[in-house]
């Protein structure tokens, strides 16, 4: 078996490790160094991991050790994001990933943590889909710890009225409605931030939670990862009725990380229209799916409104699991 080399990351390395997430199967903006940097140095303790074999990168591992709920440290990825885990390359081969993460476990037990936690992608955020990293896990002795549904929506052709395909019969009904009565779903920038986000946390309040991020944090998400976060709003007669942030997570996957609409213009469901516009933007420029977030609660209830809402307008379930590595003694 060819030995695989694992050492924790340098900034020396800032270079090849853009270079080679650029270039993978499974890499996503929630890997990306610039946009985990947006955390304060202080509120995470950053332990990336780069794997080798005959010096060449196989593999890159966005980690921090965090307490666990015992007291114990863990690594863990994500770390302030919503999926994490090792990227690898296109067809790497499934005893290679296995090896991979033998050393990994190697690794984690040399530096007297108590274990490992990952919460990975489906595979659709796969440049080229498969399920071999989930058959790794398994085979090295990680235990499925948590699942969630995610409604993702297919873009598999593009062209104007795409939504014509993919929304129900009450669904387009309501966007030409919507759309005949003046609504103008648009994409606005950096520039809109502020009205968007006085919109998010006026929806997030009347469901008694708060947004996630600070205003000034998406503020500087924008500026360190250009292009990679999209504002959508719609107006009617002057007013913003909705708005959707979008984070560009590959070449082939967008994600609607936050969709917030005015309870005044409930009615005319602005988050609708604005998704029809959004599926027409990503599929004309290459974007294979549009994941619409998890529909479900970490005891694996189902949000029923929310999972109605995504099957609405064209959303099929995926899975994005979270898995676990105990070190033993």
């Amino acid at each position: 078996m060819d030995i695989i080399d694992v050492r924790k990351y340098n900034t020396d390395q800032a270079g090849a490790v853009r270079d080679f997430l650029q270039a993978s199967n499974n890499g996503t903006l929630f890997h990306e160094l610039d946009f985990l940097a947006y955390h304060s140095p202080e509120r995470f303790n950053a332990h990336h991991l780069v794997f080798s074999k005959e010096g060449k990168m196989i593999s890159f591992l966005p980690a921090a050790i965090v307490k666990g709920s015992d007291g114990r440290d863990f690594l863990r990825s994500p770390y302030g994001a919503s999926v994490g885990g090792p990227v690898l390359p296109c067809r790497i081969k499934t005893a290679a990933v296995i090896n991979m993460l033998t050393r990994l476990q190697e690794y984690v037990s040399s530096q007297g943590l108590a274990g490992i936690d990952m919460r990975l992608g489906p595979s659709v955020y796969m440049r080229e889909p498969d399920d071999v990293l989930d058959f790794s896990l398994f085979a090295t002795g990680f235990r499925l710890s948590k699942t969630w549904l995610l409604h993702i929506i297919p873009l598999e052709s593009s062209g104007d009225e795409l939504f014509v395909t993919l929304f129900s019969k009450t669904k387009r009904n309501i966007v030409r409605s919507g759309l005949k009565k003046g609504l103008q779903p648009r994409e606005a920038g950096v520039e809109g931030l502020d009205v968007f986000y006085d919109m998010l946390s006026e929806t997030q309040a009347r469901h008694n939670a708060s947004v996630t991020h600070t205003r000034q944090e998406l503020k500087d998400l924008f500026e360190r990862v250009p292009g990679r976060l999209r504002l959508f709003l719609c107006s009617h007669e002057g007013i913003e009725i909705a708005g959707i942030l979008v984070l560009m997570l590959n070449g082939s996957v967008a994600y609607t990380f936050y969709i917030c609409g005015s309870y005044e213009h409930k009615k005319l469901d602005g988050p609708a229209i604005l998704i029809a516009h959004i599926i027409e933007c990503m599929a004309r420029e290459g974007v294979r799916y549009l994941d619409l977030g998890p529909s479900s609660f970490d005891d694996l209830s189902l949000n029923h409104g929310v999972a109605f809402f995504k099957e609405e307008i064209g959303g099929r379930g995926f899975c994005r699991n979270a898995w676990q590595w105990a070190c033993s003694g």
